[in-house]
């Protein structure tokens, strides 16, 4: 079994501000108190895996009939 791998934050100053005043909506839209950080926990990093088999690239074209 391979390592978990977290998820890596977003690098500072890549990622736009929330509030953003020459964007109109954006006023009411941003939080107004700062972001609370939640733990990573197992459950986001793990999921479900399949085979190759049934996740082929071709199993997810939805304009191909049965």
């Amino acid at each position: 079994m391979k390592p978990l791998l977290g998820y890596r934050k977003p690098a500072p100053g890549s990622q736009p501000n929330h509030l953003y005043p020459p964007y109109v909506s954006s006023i009411k839209r941003a939080p107004k108190q700062p972001l609370i950080s939640i733990p990573i926990t197992l459950s986001e990093i793990t999921g479900p895996s399949f085979p190759k088999e049934i996740a082929s690239p071709t199993a997810f074209d939805l304009t191909r009939q049965h």
